[in-house]
């Protein structure tokens, strides 16, 4: 009888514990930008082309970002 009454207390904190360190926890987000028909040379180099994009820039240098990236023309995409 004793040994079940320690597993009960020893699950109810674990439950407890599990509980509060799961509040703390700060949800995370992700945005992901699609631009049609658009190749990424022309987001990663905008310069050589003549593009200003400050938000864009401002989310590729506090973000992350692919390069390389192969794009796919013409678009297909559903409405």
């Amino acid at each position: 009888m004793m040994k079940k009454s320690w597993i009960v207390t020893a699950l109810v904190c674990a439950c407890l514990c599990s509980h509060v360190v799961a509040q703390q926890q700060k949800k995370r987000h992700v945005l992901v930008i699609s631009l049609d028909g658009m190749g990424a040379d022309y987001v990663v180099h905008a310069d050589r082309y003549g593009l200003k994009i400050p938000t864009l820039r401002r989310f590729m240098k506090e973000g992350v970002y692919a390069e390389g990236v192969t794009g796919v023309n013409p678009v297909a995409l559903a409405p």
